[in-house]
C-alpha cells in the first residue's frame, strides 16, 4: 500500500521537474541550434598617409610577427594575447577580445615603434546567434569606423 504514495509522488515531482525545463527552455530566446556567441573583430593597420597596408601589403613594413596586443595590466608585456593573421581577398589580423567587459583598453606593439591604445565597448548580441561586436573603437583616441566589416587602424 505505501509503494502506491510513493510512485504518485515521485511522478508528481518528474512532471513539476520537466515543466519547470520546459518553461526555461520557452524563456530562453536563444536558438539552441547556435554555437555561443563569437568575440572575433578583424583589423587592419595601414599607413596614415599613403594608406598601404603595413602588413599584407605587397611590400610590406613589418612582418606578421612584429605585433602584438596586451591587456593594459600586462606592463611587462609578457602575455601577448593571440593574433591570428587572415588571408583570403582582404588580409587582415582576427583577435579574440574579452566580451564579459563592458569597456576595456588594450595595448598594440608593434616592432620599435610607440605602443598605440585601443579602447572599445561591447555591442551585446541581440540574440545566441550573434555574435559580440566592438563599438565605440578608438584607435590612439581616433574614432575608427568599420570598413567591409575591417576595423582599420591608421598608423
Amino acid at each position: 500500500m505505501m509503494k502506491r504514495p510513493a510512485a504518485y509522488f515521485l511522478m508528481i515531482a518528474g512532471v513539476i521537474f520537466l515543466s519547470a525545463c520546459l518553461k526555461e527552455t520557452m524563456d530562453d530566446d536563444r536558438n539552441p541550434g547556435c554555437d555561443p556567441p563569437s568575440s572575433n573583430t578583424f583589423f587592419q593597420v595601414v599607413d596614415k598617409t599613403s594608406g598601404a597596408d603595413l602588413f599584407f601589403g605587397e611590400s610590406p613594413k613589418y612582418k606578421i610577427n612584429e605585433i602584438n596586443v596586451y591587456r593594459t595590466k600586462d606592463k611587462t608585456f609578457k602575455e601577448p594575447l593571440r593574433l591570428i593573421p587572415v588571408g583570403g581577398d582582404i588580409a587582415a589580423f582576427s583577435l579574440a577580445f574579452d566580451y564579459h567587459k563592458p569597456i576595456d583598453t588594450l595595448l598594440i606593439k608593434i616592432a620599435d615603434t610607440p605602443i598605440d591604445s585601443l579602447f572599445y565597448t561591447v555591442k551585446k548580441p541581440v540574440n545566441h546567434c550573434n555574435p559580440y561586436e566592438m563599438e565605440n573603437v578608438k584607435f590612439n583616441k581616433v574614432d575608427i569606423i568599420r570598413d567591409k566589416g575591417l576595423l582599420v587602424f591608421k598608423k
